[in-house]
C-alpha cells in the first residue's frame, strides 16, 4: 500500500513539535503512455455514481455533472474566484480485472493551460475508516517551490488520455476507486472531464450504496461525510454511534435529497474512541447498515498540513485546506516566538511564503482557520 490514511497531528507543546507521520509501500508507481484504455462511463445518461469532490480530500472544489445529453460531462462551472485551485473527482467502486500490478486508466478533458493532473488509485476499508493508496501518478504537491510543475501537465487545452501503470501493490480481484485531481491555475476557463477508461474488459461498477465514509474530529464535534451510489426510495440517513463498538444509539439524522455527498455534524462527541455506522431508511420503513467506521485519533483520514520542500532556501508552499476568509498563518521558532505572520488569501488551498530573510533552522506553520481550529507543520530554513 502506498499510504494508509490515519493521521498523527502535528501538535506544539512547550515548544517540542511531534511530527507528521505516514506509512509508504516500498513500491514506486510507474507511469507510462497506455494504449488499451476503454471507456467505461461517458456520462451521456447518469453520473455513473462518480462523487465530487472526493471524500477522501477536503481542500477541493466539486464538478457538476452537465446532466443527459449526447455529450455528458462533468464540468467545474461552480468554480473558484481565486486561483490557483484544485477540483477532484473520485469513481465509484469498480472490481479490478486487469493483469496483476497494471492499471490501464484514461479520461477526456478541456481545461486551461497550465493545468496539472494527479490519479490515485484508492482501496477504500469502510470498516476500519481508512483507505489504502496503492498507486499514484505523481507523489507531494502539485508545484514545487520554484514554480516547477511536480504533477503530470495535461497535454494542452483539450485531448485525450491514456496510461499504464506499474505497481505491484495492485492485483486482480481488488475493489478500487480512482480519485483525479486537477490543479488549476487561472481563471481563464473550466476544466471538464469525461469519458472515464479502464482495461478493456473492466465490469461494471459494483452496486453498492455507501461508497466511502470518513470522519474527523474538531475538539468535542465530529464531522462526518459520506458518498452514495444509489439512493432509491431512501427516505433518510440515521447517524448512530457507539463507545464500544456493539451498542449502537442514534446521534441523529439527515434527509434523503437526492446527492452523491453528506455530512452530519455530531456536535455531543467526546474525546475517546468512538464508532459510527449509518443507518439508510426506506420510505416504506425499510432500512439497511453501513459498515462501522472507528474514530480513535482526531480523524479517519488524511487531512495534514504539507509544506514543502523542506529544507528551502527561499521560499515555501502550504498546502493546507480550502480557507475561508480571517484565516491566519505565523511562521514561529521551535521554543514558539513568532517571527513572520501573513493572511492566506480567501478561498486558497495553497500558501507560498518567503523565508528568504530568516535565519537557517527548524521552524512551525502555525496555521489557524476562521473558526479557530488550530494546525501547525515544520519545515527546514537551510
Amino acid at each position: 500500500m502506498k499510504h494508509i490514511y490515519s493521521l498523527f497531528k502535528t501538535v506544539l507543546t512547550a515548544g517540542f513539535l511531534l511530527s507528521i507521520s505516514q506509512l509508504k509501500a516500498q513500491n514506486p508507481t510507474t507511469v507510462t503512455q497506455g494504449n488499451a484504455c476503454t471507456v467505461v462511463q461517458d456520462f451521456n445518461t447518469t453520473t455513473g455514481g462518480f462523487t465530487t469532490p472526493s471524500i477522501y480530500r477536503d481542500d477541493s472544489y466539486s464538478f457538476d455533472w452537465t446532466g443527459p445529453a449526447t455529450n455528458g460531462e462533468f464540468v467545474s462551472s461552480s468554480a473558484p474566484t481565486v486561483a490557483p485551485y484544485e477540483a477532484s473527482i473520485i469513481s465509484p467502486v469498480y472490481p479490478n480485472t486487469a493483469l496483476d500490478a497494471t492499471i490501464d486508466i484514461g479520461f477526456s478533458f478541456t481545461a486551461p493551460a497550465g493545468t496539472l493532473y494527479r490519479i490515485r488509485v484508492i482501496r477504500p476499508n469502510i470498516a476500519l475508516g481508512t483507505a489504502d493508496i496503492l498507486a499514484l501518478t505523481s507523489e507531494g504537491p502539485p508545484v514545487n517551490s520554484d514554480g516547477t510543475p511536480n504533477w503530470t501537465a495535461l497535454p494542452g487545452t483539450s485531448g485525450t488520455i491514456c496510461l499504464h501503470l506499474l505497481d505491484e501493490d495492485v492485483h486482480p480481484g481488488q475493489n478500487l476507486r480512482y480519485e483525479f485531481v486537477f490543479y488549476v491555475p487561472s481563471l481563464a476557463a473550466p476544466v471538464t472531464f469525461d469519458n472515464f477508461a479502464l482495461n478493456a474488459n473492466a465490469p461494471a461498477p459494483l452496486p453498492v450504496t455507501f461508497l466511502g465514509i470518513v470522519a474527523n474530529r474538531e475538539k468535542n464535534v465530529v464531522n462526518l461525510k459520506w458518498d452514495v451510489a444509489s439512493e432509491e426510495n431512501v427516505r433518510e440517513y440515521q447517524v448512530e454511534k457507539s463507545i464500544d463498538g456493539s451498542t449502537f444509539n442514534k446521534a441523529g439524522s439527515v434527509t434523503a435529497q437526492n446527492k452523491p455527498i453528506y455530512k452530519y455534524a455530531d456536535l455531543s462527541a467526546n474525546g475517546g474512541t468512538l464508532y459510527y455506522r449509518l443507518k439508510s431508511v426506506d420510505i416504506d420503513g425499510r432500512y439497511k447498515y453501513s459498515p462501522i467506521i472507528k474514530l480513535v485519533n482526531n480523524d479517519s483520514y488524511s487531512n495534514l498540513l504539507r509544506a514543502y520542500p523542506s529544507p528551502a532556501r527561499t521560499q515555501v508552499t502550504l498546502q493546507h485546506k480550502k480557507l475561508n476568509a480571517n484565516a491566519k498563518l505565523a511562521v514561529c521558532t521551535m521554543d514558539g516566538r513568532v517571527v513572520k505572520v501573513l493572511t492566506p488569501a480567501n478561498g486558497a488551498s495553497n500558501t507560498v511564503i518567503d523565508i528568504s530573510s530568516l535565519t537557517p533552522g527548524m521552524y512551525v506553520l502555525r496555521l489557524e482557520n476562521a473558526n479557530g481550529k488550530i494546525e501547525t507543520t515544520s519545515f527546514v530554513k537551510q
